[in-house]
């Protein structure tokens, strides 16, 4: 077998060597693998001398010496050019030759994600009846509703009280541990399972609280297939809220493995999350802004505009911290109501203290009562908590008590800029825009409630929806910020000059006081002082 010129990789002393074979048999290869080393070519003795053999730098090729010249044998060359067209083949032959080695299949047949959507058709009925929940009942003569949408867009418009959803779930052969995703809902729900109990979220009878989250729940214990199971929630919507929220489900439910099901509640907790950066964001700069001006205070303690814009902005930052956790329902409505407002009742005192100072208003009658109307604004909760009045009523007298607020501050600021105040005007649109928002939710608020108007119950939509949700509330809070701090940095920046101003015209005043009457003073010939005249008498 002629193996010239053909590359061979042996394991020695750990080390991966390739070797050129230089005979014309097979011998050559046997020996290198019987003896795990080498024939070495024989060399003319008489081409090598023995100062040759002393020097190990010399290098030898087929008894040849040819550590000295540049210019290669042609038997390398040949045998160069055969391994490079042989790796060449082999690449060849491994990249575009038919060979044992197949591609990956992919079936969706055998190999999906065991997760399916439960968007769909539900049967649905209002009412409550315990035997609803067994997995023999009959439900073929009840309504057919959308899973993903609420039953106020669905024929139930402000239907208050107790609901039914049944639907069955067929899963296939194996032994799995299986879950459900169950989108929002408002108030709260009991889910069954076969008619068990399986779970339950949020309160059932009761109308003073209520919660809008997606929950999973675990299908224990755990079931072999093939099977199907029979599902039936009972939903409570509270009479209370009908008319204020929508019921029934908002989104898209799922059923499957639970480890699936476990990755897309995460995954849906993680939007959530995403869709509150900009409150957040808001939150945090609310927080550090008003620590620094709150050192301004501390600074120049007399200066109480920068006292009360820092807790204007800590107040902001606690209120947007309610608002999120209430969001990911982690605080119950009516004591979220109650804390929200007193928070918003004391940022609107801050602002009304803020802006008389700078403007330099005068706290007058009106001033007093637009601030004493806020303290009215947090125990309206109580209202519907007791079953007093409504919610729509509550939420009336709660935006009522905070409005003047609003307008005194948005009024002082077009009086003052009509006067050419340089500070009303350097504070009209950056507070337009901060007050502006508040001020239309709550007229809209108004409004719905006293049903001069159905389209909207507060006015705000999305400026950005990638890379994240941006709402106009933290936008135009943020420019608020921005431009306060700015205007409160001028003014310390003023008042620091015209009080060094001032110190440099009193040590004047001084050294020509000092001048005009000195401490001591000099004597004059012919001049004397009227005590000492007096005690030579």
């Amino acid at each position: 077998m002629n193996t010239r010129g053909l590359p061979v990789a042996l394991a020695v002393s750990g080390t991966r060597r390739i070797l050129w074979l230089e005979c014309r048999s097979g011998e050559c290869l046997q020996a290198a693998l019987a003896n795990d080393d080498w024939p070495r070519p024989q060399r003319d003795p008489q081409k090598v001398t023995e100062r040759d053999k002393a020097q190990n730098h010399r290098t030898y090729f087929a008894g040849r010496d040819v550590s000295g010249s540049r210019r290669s044998d042609p038997r390398m060359r040949r045998s160069f050019f055969s391994v490079l067209l042989a790796s060449l083949a082999t690449l060849y032959l491994l990249l575009f030759a038919p060979s044992g080695l197949h591609g990956q299949t992919f079936n969706l047949q055998a190999e999906r994600e065991p997760v399916a959507s439960l968007d769909g058709l539900w049967r649905f009925h209002t009412g409550d009846n315990p035997a609803w929940a067994d997995p023999n009942f009959d439900d073929s003569q009840w309504t057919l509703v959308r899973s993903d949408e609420p039953w106020d867009q669905q024929g139930y418009k402000n239907y208050g009280g107790f609901a039914w959803y049944r639907f069955t779930v067929a899963v296939p052969e194996g032994n799995r541990d299986w879950s459900i995703y169950l989108g929002p809902m408002e108030t709260g729900y009991q889910f069954f399972v076969d008619g068990h109990l399986a779970g339950s979220f949020g309160p059932i009878l009761n109308s003073r609280n209520y919660v809008l989250s997606s929950r999973a729940f675990a299908i224990s214990p755990a079931a072999a297939g093939p099977r199907t199971f029979h599902i039936a929630i009972r939903a409570w919507h509270s009479p209370v809220w009908a008319g204020y929220a929508l019921g029934g489900f908002y989104g898209s439910s799922y059923f499957g493995d639970s480890r699936f099901i476990a990755q897309r509640a995460a995954t849906a907790r993680s939007i959530q999350w995403n869709g509150l950066v900009d409150e957040y964001t808001y939150a945090v700069l609310c927080t550090v802004v008003g620590l620094v001006v709150l050192v301004l205070f501390f600074i120049r303690r007399e200066e109480r505009e920068y006292l009360w814009f820092a807790l204007l902005l800590l107040a902001n930052a606690i209120d947007i911290g309610l608002i999120i956790s209430r969001q990911l329902a982690l605080v119950p409505l009516p004591v979220f109501d109650f804390i929200d407002g007193s928070v918003q009742s004391a940022a609107l005192l801050a602002a009304l203290a803020f802006f008389s100072v700078v403007l330099r208003a005068p706290r007058s009658r009106t001033w007093w009562l637009v601030a004493a109307l806020l303290f009215i604004s947090p125990p309206a909760v109580f209202l519907y908590v007791f079953n007093i009045s409504s919610v729509a009523i509550a939420g009336l007298l709660a935006a009522l008590a905070v409005l003047p607020a609003t307008v005194w501050i948005l009024a002082t600021l077009f009086k003052r800029a009509l006067q050419r105040d340089r500070d009303a005007l350097i504070l009209l649109v950056p507070t337009l825009l901060w007050q502006g928002v508040p001020f239309i939710n709550n007229i809209l608020l108004i409004t719905w409630q006293l049903g001069w108007q159905r389209w909207a119950v507060t006015w705000g939509f999305p400026l950005l929806t990638k890379p994240f949700v941006l709402m106009p509330g933290p936008a135009v809070g943020t420019i608020f910020i921005f431009a306060l701090l700015l205007f409160l940095i001028r003014r310390f920046s003023l008042a620091r000059q015209e009080e060094t101003r001032l110190s440099s015209e009193f040590e004047s005043a001084r050294n020509i006081q000092s001048l005009l009457f000195p401490a001591k003073p000099s004597a004059t010939p012919g001049f004397c002082h009227r005590k000492r005249l007096s005690a030579r008498q």
